[in-house]
C-alpha cells in the first residue's frame, strides 16, 4: 500500500474504534429523526445552533446486525 492508503487505513480504523460524536444529544437546538421500517433502523441527527451556526453535532443509531458491525455501541 502506498504511504496515503496506510494513513487512510490507519485514520479510518482509528474512528472506528474512538467514534466522534456518536452520542445522543437533548439539548439539541435541532434535530432530525429516520426510521427504516424494513431493518428497523433508527437514526437521530442532532445540531445545536448559536445563531446561524452550528456549534457541536451528534449522531445516536440503532441499527440491524448487518450494519451494526460498523457503529459503535
Amino acid at each position: 500500500m502506498s504511504e496515503l492508503s496506510d494513513l487512510y487505513q490507519e485514520f479510518i480504523l482509528d474512528h472506528s474504534r474512538h467514534p466522534h460524536n456518536f452520542h445522543a444529544m437533548p439539548d439539541a437546538t435541532r434535530k432530525a429523526e429516520g426510521y427504516n421500517p424494513f431493518a428497523a433502523d433508527q437514526v437521530t441527527v442532532s445540531l445545536k445552533l448559536e445563531g446561524d451556526r452550528s456549534r457541536t453535532s451528534a449522531l445516536k443509531a440503532v441499527v440491524c446486525a448487518i450494519s451494526n458491525h460498523r457503529l459503535p455501541s
